[in-house]
């Protein structure tokens, strides 16, 4: 299977951005379900299951890559720590490198240009779960993330930047953001 994507939004508001350090705080993951094809399943939706033993966070805890639209080429920081929060959306504290694309790139995030986060995953088992209301399968899959990028089209409503709380003391009721999901096979 080729690498997934989805797409999340950044909200700086929140205080989820340290000029200083260069880091942001962000959602890259949730269980809100996205509608997917595949030449096999045909249309379905995909549920990323947060149970801890569906997702694999070794490879992002690992210094994962913090890229530009998943471009390898387009290296721009490193993921610091990430894990999953009781509500079952994947956090993970980014920080940004002093090269002149990181500090454009970074300068985008805190400008409010560059609102938008996406992880790139891969499946590792997955399994029909039921059907969503207009008849379509839906398929929950354990996944390994690769690497959490800023991407240019969002996809998801359900997470973003300040909703960290696993990570960072913050308060509940800050601003969020809204975001989008949007994937490709």
């Amino acid at each position: 299977m080729e690498m997934l994507k989805r797409n999340f939004a950044i909200d700086i508001r929140s205080g989820s951005v340290n000029e200083e350090s260069r880091t942001v705080d962000l959602s890259f993951s949730s269980e809100e379900p996205y509608k997917r094809y595949d030449r096999q399943l045909g249309e379905y939706y995909e549920v990323l299951s947060h149970e801890s033993d569906d997702i694999d966070m070794s490879r992002v805890n690992d210094g994962a890559p913090v890229l530009v639209n998943h471009n390898p080429d387009d290296h721009v920081g490193v993921v610091e720590h990430a894990e999953v929060g009781e509500d079952k959306r994947g956090y993970a504290k980014v920080r940004f490198g002093r090269s002149a694309r990181a500090i454009e790139i970074f300068n985008d995030v805190l400008d409010g240009i560059r609102k938008n986060v996406s992880v790139g995953y891969k499946w590792l088992k997955s399994e029909k779960v039921g059907e969503a209301e207009d008849g379509l399968p839906i398929v929950r899959a354990s996944f390994i993330p690769f690497e959490i990028s800023l991407a240019s089209i969002p996809a998801d409503n359900s997470v973003g930047v300040g909703r960290t709380e696993e990570i960072k003391e913050e308060k509940k009721d800050e601003p969020l953001t809204v975001i989008f999901i949007e994937g490709e096979l």
